[in-house]
């Protein structure tokens, strides 16, 4: 196999184990509202995932959510403000956050019923997927308007 180096990691052929489609407890549906996000993280790991998506259903808020702790714990650490029971979780989000990728996105529920998966690169803005979640459900919105209106005899 080939490979060739992509900011600072070797990368070439080789596969890995993926999943699109993870949900949090952002979702309303989550069974495991109790859940954290350090349990989600060890029990993709666990599985041998090396990347996944968090997609909860129409929401971005799981991603940042999962994000918010070890970037709060970052800042108590380089400020030198970190207890000894946040240093071992941030160590355990390192340790996690080094398997396996993270992948921003959300399952957008279409117009018929069926869902929508958007993944995006770990790079963009979580204002950026706001926006686009608002525009795409805007467009759901007045597509919808208007094949009822075209349906609808009384319309005609």
């Amino acid at each position: 196999m080939s490979s060739r180096q992509y900011r600072g990691k070797r990368v070439g052929k080789q596969w890995y184990r993926v999943d699109w489609h993870i949900h949090t407890p952002a979702s309303a549906d989550y069974a495991h509202l109790d859940a954290t996000y350090p349990e989600i993280l060890r029990r993709t790991a666990a599985r041998g995932l090396n990347v996944i998506a968090l997609t909860d259903h129409n929401p971005v808020a799981g991603y940042v959510a999962m994000n918010k702790e070890p970037e709060t714990l970052e800042l108590s650490d380089t400020r030198g403000r970190i207890l000894p029971e946040e240093k071992q979780i941030l160590q355990g989000y390192r340790q996690l956050l080094s398997q396996v990728l993270v992948l921003r996105g959300f399952e957008f529920t279409a117009t018929l019923g069926f869902h929508i998966l958007g993944i995006f690169p770990p790079d963009t803005g979580i204002c950026d997927l706001s926006d686009l979640k608002r525009c795409v459900g805007t467009a759901r919105l007045v597509y919808c308007m208007d094949i009822s209106a075209r349906a609808s005899p009384a319309m005609a």
